[in-house]
């Protein structure tokens, strides 16, 4: 059994490349982090990664479970607009597996699901965080699967709150 936990970074198209790689490696299960859900049509094709996945992903593995942690349209710093996605869209993690989901559930453990678009305090405040947890079916046998992005500081060291989501999982 193969297992990859995948950041796709939110910011770049790279859907393609990312499948290639999946493929490449023949992966049972694959753990996405920062994967996009867009809702409007006028969103910027780079940030319909969701989409672009889940069309060629589908076709190896077929169950997967999505739990978003924050909604946005825009990423404001300093009462500035950065980023503007074009429309609204859903960020965070997803698994796909080749065995069924026989069940699923997220925790969130800082803050909950919101609309987030103010990052002028990102490394200290931050967006919501949650973990997914999937239990799969393999030839009768259960397996737990935790899927989530860590939180982080500038420098990459431990924080209160990193240390407080390693307490959490």
């Amino acid at each position: 059994m193969k297992i990859i936990s995948f950041n796709i970074w939110i910011f770049i198209d790279n859907s393609e490349r990312v499948w290639e790689f999946i493929k490449s490696q023949n992966a049972d299960i694959v753990a996405f982090q920062e994967i996009i859900r867009h809702f409007d049509d006028s969103v910027l094709n780079q940030y319909k990664s969701r989409e672009h996945i889940n069309k060629i992903i589908w076709k190896e593995l077929k169950y997967s479970f999505f739990w978003p942690q924050w909604i946005t349209d825009v990423n404001i710093k300093n009462g500035k607009i950065y980023r503007d996605y074009g429309g609204f869209i859903e960020q965070w993690n997803e698994v796909f597996s080749r065995f069924p989901i026989v069940h699923a559930m997220n925790h969130h453990y800082h803050k909950h699901y919101e609309y987030s678009a103010d990052r002028t305090s990102f490394y200290t405040d931050d967006h919501s965080r949650s973990v997914v947890v999937v239990e799969l079916n393999i030839k009768g046998k259960k397996l737990q699967i935790l899927n989530l992005h860590w939180t982080h500081s500038r420098d990459k060291k431990d924080t209160d709150r990193s240390i407080k989501q390693s307490e959490y999982i």
